[in-house]
Formats: C-alpha cells, structure tokens, sequence
C-alpha cells in the first residue's frame, strides 16, 4: 500500500473501494461523485502530462 502507482490498476483498486463501501450501506453522494470522476479520469486519460 505504500507504493502507489498512477496507473490502470490502481482505478480499480478505487472502485473495488467503493464497492466495499456500497456493500456496508455506505451511500454519501460526494463519494459516487468521485467515483464518476475517476470513472471519467480512466475514460479520457490526460495527453498533455
């Protein structure tokens, strides 16, 4: 866990968090909107970095 890697692999990491939390009725609408987000991140991946 302390070697964070900004790739593919770590999006899903992020969503398999969200799925945890959604699991245990976790529902707080700031979390699904950082997950669209990141949703968003992963679709149109960033060309000028």
């Amino acid at each position: 866990m302390m070697s964070f890697n900004p790739s593919h692999s770590h999006l899903h990491t992020v969503d398999e968090l969200f799925f945890l939390l959604q699991s245990t009725g976790f529902t707080d609408p700031q979390f699904y909107f950082t997950r669209t987000t990141y949703n968003i991140i992963e679709t149109y991946p960033k060309s000028n970095q």
